[in-house]
């Protein structure tokens, strides 16, 4: 069973949520030039992969 958060959502209803949000903003944010749409798409783009290879990484461990 997931524990709700402080605003009483569960990790799935958060989850969902997030993802709907994030289907809406990637095309505003993909129209976006510049200095603007790299900071927003290819910074986070790198810290992910970093953090899926961190995540790999440990999942190696145990």
């Amino acid at each position: 069973m997931t524990e709700p958060n402080d605003a009483g959502l569960t990790s799935g209803v958060l989850a969902r949520r997030l993802s709907a949000l994030y289907d809406r903003t990637v095309p505003v944010v993909l129209a976006w030039q510049g200095g603007v749409r790299e900071a927003f798409v290819d910074e986070p783009d790198c810290c992910d992969r970093q953090l899926e290879d961190l995540q790999a990484a440990q999942d190696l461990r145990w």
